[in-house]
């Protein structure tokens, strides 16, 4: 029996997030087929919640605790090595995390064959997102240039940054989230880069989402596989059309993770409420949460918009349905792209960014449309288009359904990639 151990440095449950998400559904599936697999995740709870389990989970799960003290480079590989040696895998996966990956990656692969997983760009901007300041694809990673890095990160100098971290009763946000671990993993320290790279040489395999990722890592690794997010296709299909009595424009990514995107799609889509002559037959779906509050009490009114909360668990089949297209209007090169595959799987076209994952996923003309980030009139310009083309609209949400179906489900993403990865272990 192949047993695997899985490590995730973020793992929540249940919980928004992609990429606990997509491990999840991998070691589901990978028991099915015969593996023996554990999860061992860090219980930290401070800043943002780690190993915050709320539900039970269909695999054995090993959470590790840990305070804001004790949740670094020594504790760390410490606690998860004698952890993962009383599992006695034949692999060990390194899942999401942020500076501290690369010790811990580079320490067990010393003994285990290492499958490390870049979730976004954690390990190449301490932002994860590789936006610059002026919202522009930065063209530095922290394995350029980690100086320019850690200027663009830490405004306010690293010593005043380091003492609001661990000693600020308010220490809560992303930044602390990343900053504790850039500093728990002494990421400022010169060597730093030398261990991410030794890390990246030293494991069997690193998986990243898409091919500009990949294009990112070329030369530091031995071996870079695109394995893109799957989805589950008997959940995710199409369903509920012939009962609806509009058309539907649905923004279902996380309104914090858009930056300025999200204002664009606001923009394009008071334009196309205003001159379109069946407005009142189209609807807006959006989420409401602590980021959409303040701009929802002030600006959208009226009975073009439906509003729903987001579940911990995801988004639920039925949404996509009750869509039309739906609209992922990101400014930084998104990663995974789980919500436009998803949309796809329920047969609609996406209109999307032309930027990181979505220029793998959306086939221009036959499955949706790529647009500039944060161009309004391009935006617009296509929202119309699908809405008003009908026989089009469905075609193209029939071409989504099969791309998905042959290239995103996720039995074919275990079987096709990750079973072969995990069955050579020379």
């Amino acid at each position: 029996m192949n047993k695997i151990a899985a490590i995730d440095l973020t793992f929540c449950w249940p919980t928004w997030v992609p990429s606990s998400f997509e491990i999840k559904e991998i070691l589901c599936r990978l028991q099915t087929r015969g593996f023996k697999v554990n999860l061992f995740f860090p219980y930290f709870t401070e800043y943002f919640p780690r190993g915050l389990v709320t539900s039970k989970l269909p695999f054995p799960a090993t959470p590790v605790p840990f305070n804001r003290f004790t949740f670094n480079i020594h504790f760390l590989k410490k606690r998860m090595r004698k952890a993962v040696e009383g599992f006695q895998p034949d692999s060990v996966f390194i899942w999401d995390g942020y500076s501290l990956k690369p010790h811990l990656a580079l320490d067990l692969s010393k003994d285990f064959p290492v499958i490390l997983k870049l979730c976004s760009y954690e390990i190449l901007c301490l932002k994860t997102t590789l936006l610059a300041d002026d919202l522009t694809i930065c063209d530095n990673t922290f394995l350029k240039n980690p100086q320019k890095c850690i200027q663009c990160y830490f405004k306010g100098g690293l010593f005043k940054d380091f003492m609001k971290t661990f000693f600020s009763r308010k220490a809560g946000s992303r930044f602390h989230q990343l900053a504790h671990e850039f500093f728990s993993s002494l990421a400022f320290k010169p060597y730093y880069t030398d261990i991410i790279k030794k890390s990246l040489k030293n494991v069997k395999a690193v998986i990243v989402s898409n091919n500009f990722a990949k294009g990112l890592l070329e030369g530091y690794c031995s071996d870079i596989k695109v394995i893109p997010h799957g989805v589950d296709s008997k959940l995710f299909k199409p369903g509920m059309e012939i009962k609806k009595k509009y058309k539907g424009v649905f923004m279902p990514e996380r309104l914090d993770g858009l930056n300025q995107g999200f204002f664009t799609f606001v923009e394009a889509v008071e334009s196309l409420l205003s001159f379109n002559n069946n407005a009142n037959n189209i609807k807006i779906l959006l989420f409401s949460d602590e980021y959409f509050s303040p701009i929802h009490s002030e600006r959208f009114r009226g009975n073009n918009y439906l509003f729903f909360f987001p579940a911990r668990d995801g988004i639920a089949p039925e949404l996509y349905q009750m869509s039309d297209i739906t609209v992922h209007p990101h400014v930084r090169p998104e990663s995974q792209g789980l919500r436009a595959i998803e949309a796809m799987a329920c047969g609609k076209p996406v209109i999307a960014s032309k930027v990181g994952v979505f220029k793998d996923i959306v086939e221009e003309g036959k499955t949706g449309f790529l647009v500039e980030p944060a161009s309004k009139d391009r935006l617009l310009e296509k929202m119309d288009f699908l809405l008003k083309n009908d026989e089009m609209r469905m075609e193209m949400g029939k071409k989504a359904r099969i791309k998905v179906e042959a290239q995103h489900d996720w039995d074919k993403i275990i079987e096709r990639d990750y079973i072969p990865l995990l069955q050579n272990n020379n």
